[in-house]
């Protein structure tokens, strides 16, 4: 197998090789221009069937607490959820990690809508547009310098509600966290 990588994948590939998952993260606050530069080049104007509410723990100038990404007007609406709601639906192990970030993302869908749309094959539709999504926001966020990875060790049952959702039509799919690994400085 060749290693050698092609000309135009050069810059991806340093920028996948840049990428690091691994927390953990430790409580800075992230740069509201760089939450906002990496939801509108990942997410853009269109988020597809996904539904982009981010949690934010900690980002300069923008209030703690549960928003919605209105991708029409590229701008981040509060939807009056407790982020600490959402601190509280992950699992007891990974309480830790959550709280160290500065974002949690959240990637919701509507179930129902789209196996109406696509047949009951249809949440394999919905789950492979949210890990496109994420990946998306990782790259972004890599690019920045933000440490970002998925995430999903959580209780539905707290965090749908925490969120705003009722988790019979809208729910959480995916989740990616963003923050500042190493030392607090």
């Amino acid at each position: 197998m060749r290693t050698d990588v092609p000309g135009p994948l050069a810059a991806l590939h340093a920028l996948i090789r840049r990428h690091r998952p691994d927390g953990p993260y430790d409580g800075r606050s992230l740069r509201r221009d760089h939450l906002d530069a990496v939801l509108t080049t990942a997410c853009g104007s269109h988020t597809g069937s996904i539904e982009v509410r981010p949690a934010v723990f900690a980002v300069d100038g923008l209030p703690p607490g549960v928003y919605r990404y209105a991708a029409d007007e590229l701008e981040l609406v509060r939807q009056g959820g407790a982020h600490t709601d959402v601190l509280a639906a992950a699992l007891p192990a990974d309480r830790a990690t959550i709280g160290g970030a500065a974002v949690f993302v959240c990637l919701t869908g509507v179930l129902t809508r789209h196996e109406h749309r696509h047949g009951p094959g249809g949440y394999r539709l919905l789950a492979a547009e949210a890990g496109h999504l994420s990946q998306r926001l990782i790259l972004a966020a890599t690019a920045l310098g933000v440490v970002a990875r998925p995430f999903s060790t959580l209780f539905d049952d707290l965090l749908n509600p925490a969120l705003g959702l009722d988790g019979d039509g809208e729910r959480f799919v995916l989740g990616v966290l963003l923050g500042h690994a190493g030392e607090a400085g």
